[in-house]
């Protein structure tokens, strides 16, 4: 019998336009083992096709665009 692995994020955002072909930063504010940081890319992938999903760990995170 297999078992599936399940994980709780809850998600503080303000979201801009996203297109397959960028990089989405999301930022955790702790660390996160290899198994959690792989099934959070895959939900992304999933969610957002040809989106690349980065994963940090940071209390927050201030972006520029020019």
């Amino acid at each position: 019998m297999a078992s599936t692995r399940s994980i709780e994020v809850n998600v503080h955002t303000s979201v801009g336009i996203v297109r397959p072909g960028d990089k989405l930063v999301l930022a955790c504010d702790r660390p996160l083992d290899m198994a959690e940081a792989d099934d959070i890319r895959t939900c992304v992938r999933e969610q957002l096709p040809g989106v690349e999903p980065v994963i940090i760990e940071a209390a927050a995170l201030a972006v520029y665009r020019p």
